[in-house]
């Protein structure tokens, strides 16, 4: 019955034309106005191409997209039907996530349309897809429907081309042009940290620690065992000033009920808009196994590992690479933290980055979202 259904649905999708200037952008859970679409999307806005912006959303997660005047920001409604008329009448489609739902349902990208892959991680060290020992089959078999339908796939280092095709159930065009939502990290960032200090309310004269893990597949916090109290201390020895400490759960545990211990000077940013904006933002980055370091170094600021749970974690996981063989200083306990940023040495730490950059290949280099924009350009045969 499901199988006749979605034969239906994917007729009639076939019917709507698409539109010729029509661009609809997804966020990875459909989390509002971020990663990278929403850098490719202010390319398309900075270089005014003539183009409709469609952004889908789900108010379930998050209320507010933060989209500009120029993006029409849509509600996912109930049972998707929106989403399919957008994505069936749309000339070029941007994603950072998997549609398999909507390829389930019927959907497929017609013959007329460009969907553009972005994903939504850079030199990431957790393994997934097809090499995450989690993944089911039967996500596996849908994820492989959608690749076959991608047009383009963009990757920010060879390393990375490389795992997408261990990974990806992909053998398409991958271009590598760097991250969109990296660009951020060679620019200017005053107004950035402006609206960061804003939205918070911290003072000009505190620091930022952002501490920024990724999840686990039970979906509490019961690992995050960190100790902001000694944390602040560390970073006040070692690095001087003020500081304040900013918590962000994985957008996975946005709706659990347990919450970060917070204070006057341990804010919670799990519901801040922007993810490249606080690592921007920040002067300091405590993680775990998180790609979001291998962004955050490309502004060459210390960033710290506290990880309790490393064994357990690649067994339940898996890595792609040693996190030995990262640039960063290990921790699996607070008092080795504190050790860490105390022993802290800005020169060889950088030449790390370096190191690490050149081994795996890294484009990054400010200009991916330009990059991008002309890639969508030839797909919309715009000459301008």
């Amino acid at each position: 019955m499901k199988a006749f259904r979605n034969k239906i649905i994917g007729y009639i999708l076939d019917k709507f034309p698409v539109r010729k200037n029509k661009i609809v952008f997804f966020n990875f859970e459909r989390l509002g106005y971020g990663c990278n679409p929403k850098y490719i999307c202010e390319e398309i806005i900075r270089q005014k191409l003539p183009c409709e912006l469609v952004w889908l959303y789900d108010a379930g997660v998050i209320e507010q997209t933060h989209t500009p005047a120029q993006v029409k920001a849509v509600k996912i409604s109930v049972g998707a039907l929106n989403v399919f008329y957008h994505l069936a009448t749309a000339k070029v489609i941007i994603s950072n996530t998997r549609l398999r739902r909507c390829f389930k349902k019927g959907f497929k990208v017609k013959s007329s349309q460009f969907y553009l892959q972005t994903w939504h991680g850079s030199l990431g060290i957790k393994k997934f897809e097809k090499d995450d020992q989690n993944a089911t089959d039967y996500y596996l078999k849908w994820a492989k429907v959608e690749s076959e339908n991608i047009n383009c796939l963009i990757s920010n280092s060879a390393w990375l081309t490389g795992a997408y095709k261990s990974a990806f159930s992909y053998d398409g065009e991958i271009i590598e042009i760097g991250s969109p939502r990296n660009d951020i990290f060679f620019a200017e960032n005053h107004a950035v940290l402006d609206k960061v200090r804003k939205y918070f309310g911290i003072p000009a004269d505190f620091k930022i620690a952002l501490y920024a893990p990724t999840f686990r597949n039970a979906l509490d916090l019961a690992c995050y065992d960190i100790d902001y109290g000694k944390l602040k201390e560390s970073l006040e020895k070692r690095f001087q000033g003020k500081w304040v400490i900013v918590p962000r759960k994985h957008h996975m545990l946005l709706k659990s009920k347990e919450e970060f211990s917070c204070s006057d000077y341990v804010l919670d940013g799990s519901f801040y808009p922007d993810m490249q904006e606080l690592l921007a933002a920040s002067d300091v980055l405590i993680t775990d196994y998180s790609s979001c370091m291998f962004d955050f170094m490309l502004t060459r600021r210390p960033a710290f590992i506290f990880a309790t749970d490393i064994k357990e974690y690649n067994t339940e996981r898996g890595f792609y690479y040693p996190l030995e063989t990262t640039p960063f200083a290990i921790a699996r306990t607070n008092g080795e933290l504190a050790d860490n940023i105390k022993a802290f040495d800005e020169l060889p730490y950088r030449e790390k980055i370096e190191a690490f950059l050149k081994e795996k290949g890294a484009c990054d280099d400010g200009r991916a979202s330009e990059r991008c924009v002309q890639i969508i350009k030839k797909a919309l045969d715009l000459r301008i």
